[in-house]
């Protein structure tokens, strides 16, 4: 008895330190080797709660042996809640325990709310732990029963020809209204799918917020956290029903977040599922608009960090991507316009999808069919000489034949011109001229790095098919 003196008030002091103070939001481990003598390991200040090293061994065999022996005994259920919490705290990677505090929730003991607070402040130790992440969707799951049952089965294959002709005329596009202002283009409560019949409450939209914050507090504290990312992918297609406002606001949310950390993939890869989820019920011009935008927001990351290899890589799934959007709507003009079918010659694709090839050139040319030639030669290897090397170091000056084309090239990055699949277009069709005037202006960095980065891009758009 006298061997579980010690551990037991160490359990007796954190447990006392949780209730007293409810708002405690970060948790860590504080290094002290040896006890210090009549002081408690446990230490709790401005929100912040510590526990000396010393202790953990100690506390961590105590309460786990009595976590075992109590689940033998019978279940005291304010045993099994003290136990589990603080095993988890020193430990979260126990799904036994896990599973003991699911049990807790579905008798009503704790509220499923109370147990997400608890695993928030254990990833403030543990981001990257998956077992937390999987309590945080199963609680989830107790808090909006109906949605996470019924949207795997509700949610059906994105159409890319058909729009509802109410969402169509429902007053501006959403994009110009989420950069009015800012907020979502969609009113409160409206839904993405209106075939789903769904409503995004107040209460979705503040558990949302909450968990968005707790994956990107994860995310900072451990790099490429797939575990964060995913949850927070799982959210939104489970939660929210890839809701265009959160969709829209996480967008615009995590471009500081890729800014600060350029060299995580995971961040670039969460826009470009945003930016693919938009990009599968929503209006044609919006998104291409958007990939317009991140076309556009990844250059200036690639002027700014040249070197970091995420960043090359998002640029070329959104280069997919638009490319993908502009075929689709030169497709869909084409079809439903009877009179072009007279100056367009079709070819089939390889993989089965007929392609504007050639068109007279004494005719106009509707927006599909003139994207689809500025992009004709996209992947073509002739198309992408690369920058051209420069004799002297600084030399960042363009060449006076050059200035018309690098006019045409910074009109289409600021969209100067009123048709935006032009703008994109011209983009796409250009990569060689933006890695020739990235190569002028980053005349002081590592050129032999940035080389490396420019012949891969290079590389990737030669062999690259569609």
């Amino acid at each position: 008895m006298g061997d579980d003196s010690r551990p037991r008030r160490i359990l007796a002091d954190l447990s006392s330190a949780l209730r007293r103070d409810p708002k405690i939001d970060e948790f860590d481990f504080i290094y002290c080797p040896e006890p210090v003598v009549n002081r408690s390991p446990v230490v709790l200040e401005n929100h912040k709660l510590g526990l000396q090293t010393w202790s953990i061994k100690l506390l961590f065999n105590f309460v786990y042996n009595n976590l075992l022996k109590n689940t033998a005994a019978g279940k005291d259920l304010k045993s099994l809640h003290e136990f589990s919490c603080t095993v988890l705290l020193l430990n979260p990677d126990c799904y036994t325990v896990w599973n003991l505090r699911k049990e807790l929730v579905t008798k009503h003991y704790i509220k499923a709310e109370d147990d997400l607070k608890l695993a928030t402040l254990i990833q403030t130790k543990h981001p990257k732990s998956p077992e937390t992440f999987i309590q945080r969707r199963w609680l989830l799951q107790q808090l909006f029963p109906s949605s996470t049952s019924t949207s795997s089965s509700k949610r059906t294959q994105p159409s890319h020809h058909h729009h509802s002709t109410a969402q169509q005329a429902n007053g501006n596009s959403f994009h110009n209204q989420h950069h009015s202002n800012g907020t979502p283009a969609h009113p409160a409560g409206s839904a993405s799918h209106p075939a789903d019949a769904f409503e995004l409450t107040e209460r979705h939209r503040q558990v949302v917020d909450r968990e968005m914050d707790a994956c990107r507090a994860a995310a900072d504290r451990y790099p490429s956290n797939y575990n964060a990312w995913s949850h927070r992918i799982w959210v939104l297609k489970e939660i929210t029903r890839l809701d265009t406002g959160v969709l829209l606001k996480e967008l615009e949310s995590t471009k500081s977040w890729v800014k600060q950390h350029i060299s995580d993939h995971s961040g670039f890869n969460y826009r470009y599922f945003l930016i693919k989820s938009l990009s599968c019920h929503h209006p044609h011009e919006d998104v291409l608009r958007i990939i317009h935008e991140e076309l556009v927001f990844t250059s200036n990351l690639i002027e700014n960090f040249p070197g970091h290899e995420a960043i090359w890589y998002h640029r070329r799934s959104i280069l997919t991507l638009g490319r993908e959007c502009l075929q689709r709507g030169c497709c869909r003009v084409s079809y439903t316009t009877p009179h072009t079918l007279d100056y367009v010659k079709r070819v089939e694709s390889p993989n089965g999808v007929e392609m504007c090839e050639d068109i007279s050139d004494t005719e106009p040319l509707v927006q599909g069919e003139k994207e689809w030639l500025l992009l004709k030669d996209f992947s073509s290897a002739s198309s992408f000489p690369g920058p051209k090397t420069s004799t002297s170091s600084s030399s960042a000056k363009m060449d006076p034949v050059d200035h018309a084309e690098y006019a045409a090239y910074e009109r289409s990055i600021s969209c100067a011109d009123e048709n935006i699949g032009d703008a994109l277009a011209l983009l796409l069709h250009k990569e060689d001229l933006f890695m020739e005037l990235l190569y002028k202006k980053c005349f002081k960095v590592d050129r032999p790095q940035l080389q490396r980065c420019i012949d891969s891009h290079k590389k990737w758009l030669c062999h690259v098919q569609f």
